[in-house]
C-alpha cells in the first residue's frame, strides 16, 4: 500500500491524515471511493473497518437522496417493462460521483476568498428541502412522515426529562451535603428554612439530646451524627420557631394539637421501618438474639435488645430506621402538609431516631417474652387491657354520636357529662381463664348463647365474639341511659355496617368487681356494691372520693318529678333485655 496519498482520495481531511493511518484503514478507503467492499481477512481487517464507515459513495458527502433529475415519473414501479426507478436510482449515483470529485476539486471559502455556497434545511409539509442561496428550488426532495418527526421529538423530551430529573437529584444532594458542614448559624425565626445554615427544604436547628459514649464499643461514629437536624418542610415558606425538634418526644412536654397529630404519624411509620429493616415483619416472627457481628448471619440489620439503646449496633440500626422512615413521609408529604408546615414541628432525622427508639423499648418486652414466661403473661396482659380500652373508646364514641336524638327525645336533658371511657363495660375476646375452658369451647358456648348450635371446631375457628363483662359497680339507672344511647345508635346503623360487627353476647354471667379510676356521679354508684368494697385495702385508692360529687341536671337526685318526666317513646331502645349492659 502507498505511503503518498493517492490522487482518487479527494477529501482534504483525509489526504491530510493519510500518513497516520495504518494498511487496513488505506485499503477500506481506497475499495469504498472504487465502490468496492473488500471481506475482512483477519481481526486487524475488522478493527481497521470499523475506523471507516462502510458507503458505496465518496467519503465527505452524504449519498443521494430523492430525485436527482426532477421528473415527477421518478419512482414508478415499472414503465414499458423496464424499473424506471432502479435504473434513475442508478444514474443519479453516477451523476452524484461526478459532483463529489468536482466538489473536491474546488477551493473553500478560505483558500479562495470567496464565500462558499451554504446549505440549510427548510422543513415545510413534512418535507426536508436541501437548497442553497443560488438556486432555492432543488430537486432533491426527501418526503418524512409527520410523525416521524413528532416521536422523535416525543423521545427527545423524555430523554432531557430524564437527564434533568438527574441533575436535579445530584444537586440537591450536594447542598444537602454542603448543608451539614457549614456551622450553625444564630437561631433567628426563618421562613421555610431560609438562613446562612439551611438548603432549600428546611433549617438547621440546634439538636439538644446529645449521643454520649457509654461503653467501649459504643462510641457513636462520624457519619451516623451528620444530618439529623435539617428540617424537612414541604412549604418553602412556612415559619419555624426556635423550640427544639425534639420536644415533642419529651416526657414533661405538653404537646399542642399539630405536635401530638406529628407524634401520631411518626410512630406507626417508623416501627413499620423498624420491622422492615430488621426483617421481623409480623407480631408472629420472633426476634433474633444478637451476640456478636462475626456471628450474625441474616441479611438484614442487627438488633441487640441485650443492649442499650447506646449500643453501636442499635445505633445504625436507629438511623438506617429513620432514613427509611423519613423517605416515607416525604412519599406522603401532600397528606401530611398540615402538621410538616406547623411552627412547632420540625421534622428531622434525629426526632426519628428518638421516635425509633422508643420503639426499641417497646419491642424489647416482646423479645423478653420469648424467653420469660413471667414476661409473655406480663405483655399478654397488657395487650389484652389495651384491646379493651379501645373497644370502650368505640363505645363510648359511638354513645356520643346518639345524644342528638336522645335530647330530642328528653327535651332539653343532655347526658353527655355521663359519658366517660373507664365507665363503659368491658368486652372480652376469649374466656376468662384459659386453663379452665379452651378457646375453642369458649366459642363454642358463645355461639350457642347467640342461637347457634352444632357447630363444626373449623368454623368455629373462623369466628370471633365479644363477650360483655358486667361492672357490679355500676347503678341500674346509669345503665338504663347508656342502654338507651345504644338503642338510638344501633337504630340509626346501616344494615350492611350491622352484619359487619362482631357479635356481641350478652348475659353470660361474667362480671368484675374492680372499679374504675375514674369516679362516677352518685346515682350511678351501686350503693349496695359500694358498701361491701369501701373498706376493702386493695381498693380504697380507686374508691376514694367516690359519693362526692353529686348529680348532674336532670338525673338522679335532680331529676324531674313525676309529672314533669316524660315518658319515652317506644322502640328499639326502650324494652333491651334486663341483662344488656353497657
Amino acid at each position: 500500500m502507498p505511503s503518498v496519498c493517492p490522487e482518487i482520495v479527494g477529501n482534504p481531511s483525509i489526504r491530510a491524515s493519510w500518513h497516520s493511518l495504518d494498511e487496513a484503514a488505506r485499503s477500506v478507503i481506497l475499495h469504498s471511493i472504487r465502490g468496492q467492499r473488500p471481506a475482512p481477512q483477519n481481526e486487524n481487517d475488522r478493527r481497521g473497518s470499523a475506523i471507516v464507515p462502510q458507503s458505496r459513495f465518496p467519503l465527505g458527502m452524504q449519498p443521494p437522496q430523492g430525485n436527482p433529475y426532477g421528473d415527477d415519473a421518478y419512482g414508478a414501479d415499472r414503465v414499458d417493462g423496464t424499473n424506471r426507478a432502479s435504473s434513475r436510482a442508478t444514474a443519479g449515483t453516477r451523476r452524484a460521483r461526478e459532483r463529489s470529485h468536482s466538489r473536491s476539486s474546488t477551493p473553500d471559502t478560505g483558500r479562495s476568498g470567496r464565500e462558499a455556497p451554504r446549505r440549510r434545511l427548510s422543513v415545510s409539509a413534512g418535507t426536508t428541502t436541501a437548497t442553497t442561496p443560488e438556486d432555492v428550488s432543488c430537486p432533491d426532495t426527501v418526503p418524512i412522515d409527520p410523525e416521524l418527526l413528532r416521536a422523535d421529538q416525543e423521545t427527545l423530551l423524555v430523554h432531557n426529562q430524564r437527564l434533568e430529573a438527574r441533575l436535579a437529584t445530584l444537586e440537591a444532594h450536594l447542598t444537602a451535603q454542603n448543608t451539614i458542614q457549614r456551622p450553625a448559624a444564630s437561631n433567628t425565626q426563618t421562613r421555610g428554612g431560609g438562613g446562612p445554615s439551611a438548603n432549600g427544604r428546611g433549617r438547621r436547628v440546634p439538636r439538644l439530646a446529645r449521643i454520649a459514649p457509654q461503653a467501649e464499643g459504643e462510641n457513636p461514629e462520624p457519619e451516623q451524627l451528620t444530618g439529623l437536624d435539617v428540617v424537612f418542610c414541604p412549604d418553602p415558606d412556612a415559619v419555624k420557631d426556635d423550640s427544639d425538634p425534639l420536644d415533642i418526644v419529651k416526657s414533661g412536654h405538653t404537646n399542642s394539637p399539630l405536635q401530638a397529630k406529628a407524634l401520631s404519624k411518626c410512630q406507626p411509620v417508623v416501627q413499620a421501618a423498624f420491622r422492615q429493616v430488621t426483617g421481623v415483619l409480623t407480631t408472629k416472627d420472633p426476634w433474633p438474639t444478637w451476640t456478636s457481628s462475626t456471628e450474625w448471619t441474616s441479611p438484614h440489620m442487627a438488633v441487640h435488645f441485650n443492649g442499650s439503646v447506646a449500643h453501636q449496633v442499635n445505633r445504625k440500626l436507629f438511623r438506617r430506621i429513620a432514613d427509611v422512615a423519613i423517605q416515607d413521609l416525604k412519599k406522603d408529604s401532600a397528606t401530611h402538609a398540615d402538621w410538616m408546615n406547623a411552627p412547632d414541628v420540625k421534622l428531622t432525622v434525629g426526632l426519628l431516631v428518638e421516635i425509633a427508639k422508643n420503639s426499641f423499648r417497646g419491642f424489647k418486652r416482646a423479645f423478653k417474652a420469648q424467653h420469660d414466661p413471667a414476661a409473655k403473661q406480663r405483655l399478654e396482659d397488657n395487650g389484652q387491657a389495651t384491646r379493651m380500652l379501645n373497644r370502650r373508646r368505640i363505645k363510648c364514641g359511638n354513645l356520643g354520636s346518639a345524644i342528638p336524638a336522645y335530647k330530642e327525645r328528653h327535651g332539653s336533658l343532655d347526658p353527655r357529662s355521663l359519658l366517660h371511657t373507664d365507665l363503659m363495660s368491658d368486652e372480652a375476646s376469649g374466656p376468662e381463664d384459659e386453663a379452665l375452658e379452651s378457646k375453642i369451647d369458649w366459642k363454642r358456648r358463645m355461639a350457642q348463647k347467640g342461637g347457634r348450635t352444632n357447630l363444626e371446631d373449623t368454623e368455629l375457628e373462623k369466628m370471633e365474639f365479644f363477650e360483655n363483662i358486667k361492672p357490679n359497680w355500676r347503678s341500674s339507672e346509669m345503665t338504663d341511659v347508656y342502654r338507651e344511647l345504644r338503642g338510638l345508635w344501633f337504630s340509626g346503623v346501616s344494615a350492611r355496617a350491622a352484619t359487619s360487627m362482631t357479635p356481641r353476647i350478652t348475659g353470660t354471667g361474667r362480671s368484675t368487681d374492680r372499679p374504675p379510676p375514674y369516679a362516677p356521679y352518685d346515682f350511678g354508684i351501686n350503693q349496695e356494691w359500694y358498701a361491701k368494697f369501701k373498706d376493702e385495702p386493695t381498693l380504697q385508692i380507686l374508691l376514694r372520693g367516690w359519693g362526692s360529687f353529686g348529680d348532674p341536671p336532670g338525673f338522679g337526685t335532680n331529676a324531674p318529678g313525676p309529672e314533669e318526666d316524660e315518658e319515652p317513646e317506644p322502640g328499639p331502645s326502650s324494652s333491651p333485655r334486663e341483662d344488656d349492659n353497657i
